[in-house]
């Protein structure tokens, strides 16, 4: 093998009462951890449990990944990094990195698979590696079994830096690799054990901050998740439905086989940037809103009377896609088009 590895394996007992998608960041008491080296998985020995769902997280870069894995339930949780060879060209080390990927979480069930968006550099060979290793992480869904049913996402570097840093003591300076490495440790003390990381970039804690900044930025404080992603190029109708929650909308339109997917609405962007970050093809978007800046908004926008509702939900689609099952829950025209 070409490549280092380092793993640090955690079990913690289970927490009562414990909800994923809000309590992300609380762990029980530590039962056990091993802390490894090797040159090979076999040294390693990562052992995956049986019949537990996992979330994954990777922090890439051209001669160092991290990655960190953790139990849906917070009861188990690994640090690894894969670190190449100095002779190693990058297309062998993606090779291996991809292998050990496999190696890893064959046969087990992971739920959401985040990754840190690789940013332009000056370095023309650094920035076609990032990309290159994004490509192989997009395409892990459509090669192994293990992730077909995955959600995956990414998130910038400054998204989950912000959620993670301690401001306090290092400033917002998050290409600081060390006060990265010691805000995640103030946060999660256990990842201390990992000790030294592999690599000049603390790529395996930061993998933690992947994940952990992940479920700050896209999941509000009741677990529902926000509207994120890049806007939609094209057509976009938008249909209100004073006094229906989304979650019932999403039930119905289910049950007629319409694709949907529901979120609440972000604060951290404008109005119709919402809606065109939510919008989606082939797919019925339903957000949120009980806000009153977007009830005024949309009253205006839509020309009904908003505020005679505690909520709404907004169905967002785009016009080719509304199918008459669709049609008959959500009725038949829109409010506004953008």
């Amino acid at each position: 093998m070409s490549i280092y590895l380092k793993s640090l394996h955690i079990l913690f007992e289970k927490l009562p009462d414990f909800k994923p998608y809000v309590d992300f960041y609380r762990f029980g008491n530590i039962i056990d951890f091993h802390l490894t080296e090797g040159m090979d998985l076999k040294q390693l020995n990562i052992l995956l449990s049986d019949n537990v769902i996992y979330d994954i997280s990777f922090d890439q870069s051209t001669s160092n990944t991290g990655i960190f894995i953790k139990a849906h339930d917070n009861s188990e949780a690994y640090m690894i990094e894969v670190c190449k060879k100095s002779n190693t060209t990058p297309e062998s080390y993606m090779y291996e990195l991809e292998t050990i990927i496999h190696g890893i979480c064959k046969g087990h069930h992971f739920l959401n698979l985040i990754y840190e968006k690789p940013i332009k550099t000056n370095n023309f060979r650094s920035s076609q590696v990032l990309f290159q290793l994004e490509g192989m992480l997009r395409m892990l869904p459509l090669r192994y079994e293990e992730f077909k049913s995955t959600h995956y996402d990414n998130i910038s570097k400054t998204s989950w830096a912000s959620c993670v840093f301690d401001t306090e003591r290092y400033g917002s300076n998050y290409s600081d690799k060390e006060a990265a490495k010691q805000s995640i440790i103030m946060h999660f003390p256990w990842t201390q054990w990992f000790g030294f990381s592999l690599g000049k970039d603390n790529d395996g804690y930061e993998a933690v901050g992947v994940m952990m900044g992940w479920f700050c930025t896209a999941f509000d404080p009741l677990g529902r998740p926000y509207v994120r992603g890049d806007s939609f190029n094209g057509n976009v109708g938008c249909t209100i439905l004073p006094g229906f929650s989304y979650s019932m909308l999403y039930e119905e339109l289910k049950k007629e086989n319409v694709n949907a997917k529901w979120f609440v609405y972000d604060p951290k962007s404008s109005i119709f940037k919402n809606i065109v970050k939510a919008a989606e093809k082939d797919c019925v978007v339903l957000v949120h809103v009980d806000d009153p800046y977007i009830k005024l908004a949309l009253s205006i926008e839509s020309n009904l009377k908003l505020f005679d509702y505690e909520f709404f939900t907004l169905a967002i689609v785009t016009p080719n896609f509304m199918t008459a099952a669709a049609k008959r829950i959500l009725g038949t025209q829109f409010h506004f088009y953008l």
